[in-house]
């Protein structure tokens, strides 16, 4: 889970999005992004689905599972 954060990252800002909007599309807070992006929390399940269909990538690689 240690590509996670990076990732989620990498993501956010080749899309030109800000932490707010990244958290309002998911319903959570600016915080939970921030906490997500630092690896001080890891994100629900449904938190990672939302990611996931935001940004149309597979969980496999979001987790860092493939490559």
């Amino acid at each position: 889970m240690n590509d996670f954060p990076k990732h989620l990252r990498t993501l956010r800002i080749e899309r030109n999005m800000t932490q707010n909007q990244l958290a309002s599309m998911l319903n959570y807070s600016r915080e939970a992004v921030v906490a997500w992006e630092r690896g001080r929390k890891l994100p629900s399940y449904d938190a990672i689905i939302g990611i996931c269909k935001c940004f149309d990538v597979s969980s496999d690689w979001l987790l860092g599972l493939s490559y």
